[in-house]
Parts: structure tokens; C-alpha cells; sequence
């Protein structure tokens, strides 16, 4: 017998044990995104440096792309050389 996915709704067939659209398991449903314990700023520092996290704070979460010139060094040093 089919089965329908608690959390995406998503139709299933019979002995599939996860949902074929969002890979839940069969029979649980889906737990709501618990709130937050703490502030956002804090869990946002924790990730990055407290200036790039001052810096998105002011900007009011969006940041303009920031591009840097890089340049790469590929050497083979696997052959001595006599």
C-alpha cells in the first residue's frame, strides 16, 4: 500500500523505508525547527571573525561580493634533479 510522506507530502511505494522526495524516514514526521537559545550575533561570531561579523551586522545581513586577485604556484617537486 502507498504511503504518504508526513513531511513533504510527497506520494511513496510500498516498502520503501524513506521518502523518495525528501528523504525523510517512513512514519516520523517532521520536527520544527526549534528556536533559537541565543541571539543570532552570537552564533554568527562563532563562525566568523567578530569584524566580518560587525561588518554584516551593520550591513543588515547583506554583503557586496569582495574580490581578490590570487595568484597560484604549481610546481612538480617530485623529480630530483641531478
Amino acid at each position: 500500500m502507498p504511503w504518504t510522506c508526513q513531511s513533504c507530502g510527497g506520494e511513496n511505494a510500498e516498502g520503501m523505508r524513506f521518502c523518495g522526495h525528501c528523504g525523510s524516514p517512513a512514519g516520523h514526521a517532521a520536527s520544527a525547527p526549534a528556536a533559537p537559545s541565543e541571539p543570532a550575533t552570537d552564533t554568527l561570531r562563532s563562525f566568523v571573525t567578530g569584524q566580518v561579523a560587525d561588518r554584516l551586522i551593520e550591513s543588515g545581513g547583506e554583503m557586496t561580493e569582495e574580490r581578490r586577485l590570487v595568484t597560484a604556484l604549481f610546481a612538480d617537486l617530485s623529480r630530483k634533479a641531478c
